[in-house]
């Protein structure tokens, strides 16, 4: 349990929850389209970059109040994988290529 009373790690298909803590933070939310699926993430900050990657089962939630706190130094990228979060499903197995083209989208 986080120290704002909030579980960091929810269900992202809970939207209104997540909607709410995201305007909380101040992060800001937006999608990119990556061969023809929609990869949902959250950025913010000013500074080297952080990105952020979550394990099975989980989405960028995870690591929303942490990233608030360290955005002040740093720009953060909080990801949502494919098939995971709002991110959609690829057609295809994605892997590390996959993650390279993200950050290219970023360009990282």
């Amino acid at each position: 349990r986080s120290s704002s009373g909030f579980f960091a790690c929810i269900n992202y298909r809970s939207k209104y929850i997540c909607t709410l803590y995201v305007k909380f933070l101040s992060m800001i939310e937006k999608e990119i389209n990556i061969s023809g699926t929609n990869i949902n993430y959250f950025e913010g900050g000013n500074g080297k970059i952080i990105i952020f990657l979550h394990g099975w089962g989980q989405s960028s939630v995870c690591f929303l109040e942490v990233a608030e706190k360290i955005k002040k130094g740093y720009k953060v990228f909080l990801l949502d994988l494919p098939g995971f979060g709002k991110s959609g499903t690829p057609d295809f197995i994605f892997g590390r290529g996959y993650t390279n083209m993200i950050m290219d989208q970023f360009g990282i």
